[in-house]
C-alpha cells in the first residue's frame, strides 16, 4: 500500500484568520526606541507558512501588510514585512525547513542593514 499523507483543508476562512491576527498582531505593536516598533503580524505569517506553504503565507502578508499601512502610516514598512516573508518563504521551499533560523538570518543579513 502507497504512503499516504494527510490532505489539508484549504477554506477561505483559515486563510481570512491568518490574515486578521497578523493585521492584529502589527496593530498591538511594542514600541521600542527611536520610532522602532516591535511588530508581531510576522507570527500568523509564519504559521501560514508552516501549516500551509509559502504561497498561502505570502497573500497573507500582502493583506495584513496593506490594512496595516493604514493603521501604522509606514510605506517603508510594509516593504520591509513583505520581502522578508519572500524571502523567507523561497528559503522555506528550497534550502530549509527551519523557519526561525530562516527568519532570523534574513532580519540578521537584509532587515537590519
Amino acid at each position: 500500500m502507497p504512503h499516504s499523507v494527510a490532505i489539508r483543508p484549504k477554506p477561505i476562512g483559515v486563510f481570512l484568520l491568518f490574515t486578521v491576527a497578523a493585521i492584529a498582531g502589527n496593530y498591538a505593536n511594542v514600541p521600542l526606541f527611536w520610532g522602532v516598533h516591535a511588530l508581531f503580524g510576522s507570527v500568523a505569517v509564519l504559521v501560514a507558512m508552516r501549516f500551509y506553504g509559502a504561497k498561502w503565507a505570502i497573500g497573507v502578508a500582502a493583506l495584513s501588510l496593506a490594512a496595516s499601512v493604514l493603521l501604522i502610516g509606514n510605506l517603508y514598512l510594509m516593504l520591509v514585512l513583505f520581502g522578508e516573508m519572500l524571502a523567507v518563504g523561497l528559503a522555506y521551499r528550497r534550502a530549509s525547513r527551519n523557519l526561525v533560523l530562516l527568519d532570523g538570518l534574513f532580519w540578521l543579513l537584509l532587515g537590519m542593514p
